[in-house]
């Protein structure tokens, strides 16, 4: 079980955290899993949003599409979070092979 996370950061100069994260799963059933588990969670006093980082806006995916999407959107994360935090955070659903605040 392989973890994939990316915090995202603003522009330079100041390359702040923008406050989301996707992280990708080697299946949609552990991306399922952890979507289920992370909905009801908080960090440092915020609770995360989570849904799926493919757009559901066009209203013509069927569920085979939805079915082989792996990858989250996580937002409403703390812009003073680090690596280390969400790395910790996903352990639980896998082994993170990168976390990194994109830059």
């Amino acid at each position: 079980n392989n973890l994939l996370v990316e915090l995202k950061t603003g522009p330079p100069p100041d390359r702040k955290s923008r406050g989301f994260c996707f992280v990708t799963f080697d299946t949609h059933e552990q991306a399922d899993a952890c979507k289920k588990i992370l909905s009801l969670s908080s960090i440092k006093g915020r609770s995360l949003n989570v849904s799926w980082a493919e757009s559901t806006a066009n209203r013509d995916v069927d569920g085979d599409t939805m079915s082989r999407v792996t990858t989250l959107y996580v937002s409403n994360i703390s812009t003073s979070v680090q690596e280390d935090i969400l790395r910790s955070l996903f352990t639980q659903f896998g082994e993170v092979v990168k976390c990194v605040i994109v830059k």
